[in-house]
């Protein structure tokens, strides 16, 4: 599918189809990471087209560069570099002047950035993998397992019954094992259930003892940290699901794909 720029509120279009507009210029995006923009219609066909960007929310404007001709029409395809809200244009030259599209507004979700890059090597230092430990939980639901949560492997969750109105997982580790850092990741992960039920927050108690709140993104692809105030010692952990993105408590499911100590 793509995305169009006429001058009018945004529409949906077929991939390649050329929108109806009475603008001098219509862009096209289609694609997340990478994307590809195109100039779509013209009044006047261009001799040279330049593509920018700019995050919504920010002033930074970014020159992604110079179109090529590709399939008789002006393209660039290039990468974000982060997921979020940005907005792009072109500017063509031509025999009559300069054109300027209007501003497109398009949503990536894709773009991996260092620090989630680094997230998928947890594995190799989670403690949890590396100890023996014993977990159980509040509610389990069918096809689902505590263990699920603990196995470092984001592809699988631990999830409550629907009707759970305190969803919580409590672990306890054979031996204590130091560390200040806890990762928590929501079930459905991919980008593709973005707007799907996952944690809000949370509310994390270490060693029956420390207590912390944790906001959890409405994000896709995105694990959330918890830093410990200082190294500690982790025996038990105890996590309790307090409020969800899209859905209340008792009445959707909810649960975590993956929990992750780090030193």
């Amino acid at each position: 599918m793509a995305i169009t720029a006429d001058g009018a509120p945004s529409e949906v279009a077929p991939f390649g189809a050329s929108p109806k507009s009475a603008s001098d210029v219509v862009l096209t995006a289609s694609g997340d990471t990478p994307t590809t923009l195109w100039v779509a219609d013209s009044r006047v066909a261009p001799t040279k087209t330049a593509f920018f960007a700019s995050e919504i929310g920010h002033e930074e404007v970014l020159e992604l560069g110079n179109g090529q001709i590709l399939s008789g029409r002006h393209t660039l395809r290039f990468t974000f570099p982060r997921s979020g809200k940005w907005q792009v244009w072109c500017e063509l030259e031509t025999p009559v002047g300069q054109m300027t599209s209007p501003k497109l507004e398009v949503q990536v979700h894709r773009v991996l950035t260092p620090e989630m890059l680094d997230a998928a090597t947890h594995w190799k230092r989670n403690l949890l993998l590396q100890n023996k430990w014993t977990a159980k939980c509040s509610s389990v639901r069918d096809g689902s397992k505590v263990d699920f949560a603990l196995d470092g492997k984001a592809g699988s969750s631990w999830k409550s019954n629907k009707d759970d109105v305190d969803p919580w997982l409590f672990i306890e580790l054979e031996k204590g094992v130091r560390a200040q850092s806890i990762w928590l990741t929501s079930p459905h992960s991919r980008t593709e259930a973005q707007g799907t039920m996952r944690p809000k927050k949370l509310l994390v108690i270490v060693n029956k003892r420390d207590t912390y709140e944790v906001d959890m993104p409405d994000r896709a692809m995105h694990k959330t940290e918890l830093v410990l105030p200082k190294k500690t010692k982790i025996r038990q952990l105890e996590i309790h699901l307090k409020a969800l993105h899209y859905g209340e408590l008792g009445q959707a499911e909810s649960g975590l794909a993956e929990i992750e100590i780090l030193p």
